[in-house]
């Protein structure tokens, strides 16, 4: 009594319609979404922390070296450290910090190239192309 079917049982892996289940059908491709959305949340999650990390050396050197070097320079740093109360510059504010901070320096007479030529240069050129600068209160 036998339909052909190689495992004796009648519509192996299908419901009594013909069709596969739900889950043995889509249930891959739900897997793979469901790892994607973990991995880009994930990886979100990790660049925000890293955002929020605090300055290393050499930029660290070159933002206290501004501040040494110009009283105006070390006065916009002491703001931003008192509106995010903390005493270091955020990784993701250090471009628009080095930018407003090098073209103050230079306005007042200072060297900026004197504490680090290259992130002197690179610091310049930013505040020259910086459509939006950090402003504090």
């Amino acid at each position: 009594m036998s339909d052909g079917n190689a495992s004796g049982r009648i519509g192996a892996g299908k419901d009594l319609d013909g069709k596969k289940p739900f889950l043995r059908q889509w249930g891959v491709l739900i897997a793979f979404a469901a790892v994607g959305i973990a991995t880009i949340g994930g990886f979100r999650m990790w660049t925000e922390h890293q955002a929020d990390q605090p300055i290393v050396e050499p930029y660290k050197a070159y933002v206290a070296g501004l501040a040494a070097a110009s009283p105006r320079a070390a006065d916009f740093l002491k703001r931003y450290q008192a509106v995010y109360g903390r005493d270091t510059v955020m990784s993701k504010h250090y471009l628009q910090m080095c930018a407003v901070m090098t073209r103050v320096a230079a306005e007042e007479g200072a060297h900026p190239e004197k504490i680090h030529a290259g992130q002197a240069g690179t610091c310049s050129a930013m505040a020259q192309m910086m459509v939006e600068p950090l402003e504090l209160p």
